[in-house]
């Protein structure tokens, strides 16, 4: 597919995406996920947290699948927690196999959150195969933190005057 016909067809998958017919939108998402056009990711995410689709809206994650979705580790964390199953292990799939870096406090923060939902009561039965695939997700995150480098290392020394002098 060209480059104009790529447009075009994003232009009328995005415009599906607002469809109020459900139908519609779940198919435009998975033609989005077939033709793995990775572009069309903040489409469906606009469509996802659209008021409109807070029922309907498992065909529309299960699409971000195989996109690429580096860019939307919290939006997706905040997913997992979903009372819909679909929406939820969905969510926790992408998170799962996704490729992500995330910033140090944003990572204390969904521990933080993590924590909260442990001790909350009488949570829905799945959630607590999301809370520890979370867990293990936010590990794995953790262990591929970067640290910050050392300034020292980026230190230059300066001569000193004697031997500016020479």
């Amino acid at each position: 597919m060209n480059k104009m016909q790529t447009r075009r067809t994003l232009s009328q998958l995005a415009r599906a995406l607002r469809n109020r017919d459900g139908n519609i939108r779940n198919t435009a998402a998975l033609e989005i996920m077939d033709r793995k056009l990775n572009s069309a990711v903040p489409y469906l995410i606009d469509a996802i947290a659209h008021p409109r689709d807070i029922n309907n809206r498992g065909t529309l994650v299960y699409a971000l699948g195989d996109l690429d979705c580096s860019a939307y580790f919290l939006f997706l964390f905040a997913l997992s927690f979903d009372p819909s199953f679909e929406v939820a292990s969905e969510s926790v799939k992408i998170l799962k196999n996704g490729s992500f870096s995330i910033r140090r406090n944003d990572l204390l923060l969904c521990e933080q959150i993590i924590g909260i939902a442990k001790r909350a009561g009488n949570p829905p039965e799945h959630m607590t195969h999301v809370l520890n695939e979370l867990t293990r997700i936010l590990k794995r995150l953790q262990r591929n933190l970067t640290r910050p480098k050392s300034l020292i290392g980026n230190v230059r020394t300066i001569p000193n005057q004697k031997s500016i002098r020479r």
